[in-house]
């Protein structure tokens, strides 16, 4: 993405237009699913016949290793399960998505690469995402920060 390279709040830049689609297909989906009822999303939001040349094997180690299910041992179904379904992209699918993105760098930096970060850049880089993450409707309180992170992890 140009939003590390370039300057995503300078209109013109590769980084601002891309911040602008990304906006753009925030609002889409939004509006698309709001649209939708939740039979509808479900229905389009299956994957017919999921390709894995392994899936048969890998669904039967998880079931050896896990015979009995534990309660709340598989969140994504209390969620479905749920009488209260938000429709829409709201703030803990825009948290998770954000901690796809920030808490590799978080919490284990020199695994992806990144060596001899500060705790400066660290801040910096965590910064940058609350400043993404503002724009694209994010609220302040579901923000990763390092000092939350710090504080929640360690």
């Amino acid at each position: 993405m140009s939003w590390y390279n370039g300057e995503p709040w300078v209109k013109g830049t590769q980084a601002y237009k891309d911040m602008q689609a990304t906006h753009k297909m925030h609002l889409m989906m939004r509006k698309k699913l709001c649209q939708m009822d939740n039979e509808q999303i479900d229905a389009v939001s299956k994957i017919a016949e999921p390709y894995c040349s392994d899936r048969e094997i890998l669904l039967e180690d998880f079931a050896t290793a896990c015979p009995f299910e534990k309660l709340g041992q598989r969140p994504y179904i209390m969620m479905s399960e749920s009488p209260y379904r938000p429709k829409g992209i709201n703030n803990m699918d825009l948290a998770a998505v954000q901690g796809a993105f920030v808490g590799m760098f978080l919490l284990r930096p020199q695994d992806i690469g990144v060596h001899d970060a500060t705790d400066k850049d660290i801040e910096a880089f965590c910064h940058m995402w609350r400043c993404y993450g503002y724009y694209l409707g994010l609220e302040d309180e579901y923000v990763i920060t390092y000092k939350k992170c710090a504080y929640d992890v360690f």
